[in-house]
């Protein structure tokens, strides 16, 4: 589940019907490109993981992200499979929707921000669990 900030707005399943038209890129990715989204998930399931577990209990998804497509780009030929099939999209935004999906469906509540650096062009998602959650 994720919240907002102000813990005003908590989201606990992901309305397909109401979502911007943009995702179709995500539903593609996933119903197409059923492999390179199930390497995707669990990578992505290992990293939520992993900061689910961490002091800290943060994650940036841009840098989660750019590292789970380094690690791809030396063990995979995902890169060039994901162009192939999908040559209109970007893997980052789409595994950027990919975490969101995953982290609305996740069993703890993730508080949800977006903080937007003066230098990109698009601002960059972070989710954590509070200290005192």
């Amino acid at each position: 589940m994720i919240t907002s900030v102000d813990h005003d707005n908590l989201i606990r399943e992901f309305n397909r019907e109401n979502a911007a038209e943009y995702w179709n890129g995500y539903f593609d990715f996933r119903e197409i490109g059923v492999e390179l989204h199930r390497i995707t998930d669990e990578l992505l399931r290992t990293a939520i993981e992993a900061a689910r577990a961490s002091d800290s209990r943060f994650i940036d998804s841009q840098q989660m992200i750019g590292e789970i497509l380094t690690a791809l780009g030396s063990q995979h030929n995902f890169h060039r499979q994901f162009h192939e099939q999908f040559p209109d999209y970007h893997p980052n935004q789409i595994l950027g929707m990919q975490l969101y999906y995953l982290m609305v469906e996740d069993p703890d509540t993730w508080t949800y921000y977006e903080k937007h650096p003066i230098d990109h062009m698009y601002p960059h998602a972070t989710y954590f669990i509070p200290p005192n959650r």
